[in-house]
């Protein structure tokens, strides 16, 4: 063991060690602390971007869902069409 020679602080004597070993500590603790806010930044951007990518999801299935209702067959399709042609030339 290296032991770094003893200072004398306020009267009793310490070692010049100890005193390292706390100010280490005390920077770890400042160290995990912007660890830790940086973690908090980083969960709430990837639960943000999670959550979104759910809605949008189920918001595009609402949509199929609804889209396949409005499908058309026989004589109905043929007035839908020209319903549609009508009020497209009609805009132009």
């Amino acid at each position: 063991r290296e032991w770094v020679e003893a200072q004398n602080i306020d009267g009793r004597i310490a070692l010049n060690r100890k005193y390292r070993q706390v100010q280490e500590e005390k920077d770890d603790k400042k160290g995990r602390k912007k660890r830790h806010i940086l973690l908090r930044i980083d969960s709430f951007i990837d639960s943000g971007l999670w959550t979104a990518a759910a809605r949008l999801v189920d918001f595009w299935e609402d949509i199929t869902i609804a889209s396949r209702k409005l499908h058309v067959r026989g004589w109905k399709k043929l007035l839908v069409n020209l319903t549609c042609d009508a009020l497209t030339f009609g805009t132009a």
